[in-house]
């Protein structure tokens, strides 16, 4: 798919998504798509991660559109907007994008993002679903070592 609207209008139109809660992940399946493909696509990352915070209860796929949208910008500032997102309100799916990164990154680079699994591991304000998820990923991560 080519992109044939700015980016802006992408933006605006997961603005909106956002504004309501969703029933339904595929709703966002066509956004991601576009933000995948676009040269700009970084700038609607952190609202396509803002969806995944604020709809947790969703079905977005093993790993889904949304993460494989927002993978496409590894190395091209989206671990910034991830981290961001990590600090804000973890999700099950943040967390294994985090994990994949530190997969594939030095041990040396690995801290921070250890660091935020194991706050989210503590956190109360999050399901046990998602502090279940940062426990097995901290295990990964610390067979990795």
């Amino acid at each position: 798919m080519q992109p044939t609207r700015p980016i802006s209008a992408i933006r605006q139109d997961l603005e909106i998504l956002l504004a309501d809660q969703l029933l339904d992940a595929h709703a966002v399946t066509p956004l991601a798509e576009e933000v995948a493909v676009h040269a700009d696509g970084l700038q609607g990352v952190d609202l396509l991660l803002t969806l995944l915070e604020t709809n947790q209860d969703l079905d977005w796929g093993a790993p889904g559109a949304v993460v494989h949208a927002v993978e496409k910008f590894y190395k091209k500032g989206y671990e910034a907007l991830l981290f961001e997102s990590l600090h804000r309100f973890p999700t099950s799916h943040t967390l294994w994008m985090a994990n994949r990164i530190m997969t594939g990154v030095p041990n040396e680079q690995r801290e921070p993002y250890l660091t935020m699994l194991q706050a989210a591991a503590e956190r109360t304000d999050v399901s046990d679903e998602v502090r279940v998820t940062a426990l097995h990923f901290l295990k990964v991560q610390a067979n990795r070592k």
